[in-house]
């Protein structure tokens, strides 16, 4: 368990990246454009402040406390990516 502010911020941060993801996926099954709203709408700012907050813990934190922040901040670079994907490489037919 993190022991400094910014590690327990980082684990907070990482428990809403997964639910975000975690409704994402779910609504994949169910209707494939809602996933893709939930995506676009929560993820600029929760992946952003996870990668501010990840990145203070990294440097913060002690070795063993360092995998909260550094599988937040794998999350926050993934969602980002996907994010960026479904922002500018998605067509709807053209």
């Amino acid at each position: 368990m993190p022991q400094t502010i910014w590690g327990k911020l980082s684990f907070a941060i990482l428990i809403l990246l997964a639910i975000e993801i975690a409704w994402a996926i779910i609504m994949v099954f169910v209707n494939f454009l809602g996933a893709m709203t939930v995506i676009l709408q929560f993820t600029p700012f929760l992946a952003a402040v996870g990668m501010i907050v990840g990145v203070a813990g990294v440097l913060n934190e002690k070795k063993k406390a360092k995998r909260i922040p550094l599988l937040t901040l794998l999350l926050s670079f993934i969602l980002i990516a996907l994010f960026l994907t479904i922002l500018f490489g998605f067509q709807f037919g053209g």
